[in-house]
């Protein structure tokens, strides 16, 4: 996070490419990448970020990478998206983006990216930019690590409640339920590992006392309750194509 700050910052370029050292452009170069961003400006001149990989919707993906999984391409490209995967990030020096300074480590600077982006009015899409990456990603203990801090911090920000200005009284009122929902998929996933490391064992036991019994057994039965529909999008998401990258 600090890093790309500091590289945003400083960068003098019309567009700054956010990317990781595992990436080689066997596919498309750079006319395509330019081709892509002149329809970017034509769609959507509000534009401020675009990749090559995520999140769509709750369960809807879109992607154009090639990686050890092989060819993942699906999506109407452009696809305004809700995060994008940090392998291969293009910033508008224009929207003035920086990432949090209250968060740190090595995983979803792209989701934070995004949502400031959206904040400012501002867009986030993947486009048909079709180049090799190395990994598919690994959602290690620093992942869930971050990834509370990142659920803690915008529930904080977004939370609910007033704002008392000089002539007027403005109401902002987030779901807490959603960041509960979120954190307790977050216990279920780490609950399916076979043999979790020391910290993610530590994370686990967290999450759950955060909840307490009676916490685990409410969002437990919202959770079974939802599983059916949840299931049934995912098949008829991947019929149509949008699959999970990783």
């Amino acid at each position: 996070f600090a890093a790309y700050n500091a590289f945003l910052a400083s960068a003098q370029g019309e567009y700054v490419i956010l990317c990781h050292q595992d990436i080689l452009l066997k596919f498309d170069r750079l006319p395509q990448l330019e081709g892509c961003l002149e329809a970017l400006d034509r769609l959507d001149p509000a534009w401020a970020l675009a990749g090559n990989a995520g999140g769509v919707a709750v369960g809807e993906f879109a992607a154009r990478v090639t990686d050890p999984g092989g060819v993942q391409d699906y999506g109407a490209y452009p696809v305004r998206v809700h995060s994008l995967d940090e392998n291969f990030i293009v910033a508008r020096r224009s929207a003035n983006l920086a990432l949090s300074h209250d968060l740190t480590g090595f995983h979803l600077y792209g989701v934070d990216l995004c949502e400031i982006a959206r904040v400012l009015g501002r867009s986030a899409y993947v486009i048909n930019f079709h180049l090799y990456h190395k990994s598919r990603g690994s959602a290690d203990a620093q992942f869930y690590r971050i990834a509370g801090r990142m659920m803690d911090k915008y529930l904080h920000a977004y939370r609910g409640g007033y704002v008392q200005t000089t002539c007027s009284l403005l109401s902002l009122s987030p779901s807490a339920f959603a960041y509960r929902r979120a954190l307790f998929r977050q216990l279920h996933e780490l609950g399916k590992m076979e043999t979790p490391s020391p910290e993610q064992v530590l994370i686990k036991r967290e999450i759950q006392e955060s909840f307490g019994w009676l916490g685990r057994l409410f969002h437990g039965c919202v959770y079974r309750l939802a599983r059916p529909f949840q299931n049934l999008r995912r098949f008829l998401l991947r019929r149509r194509g949008s699959t999970p990258r990783g």
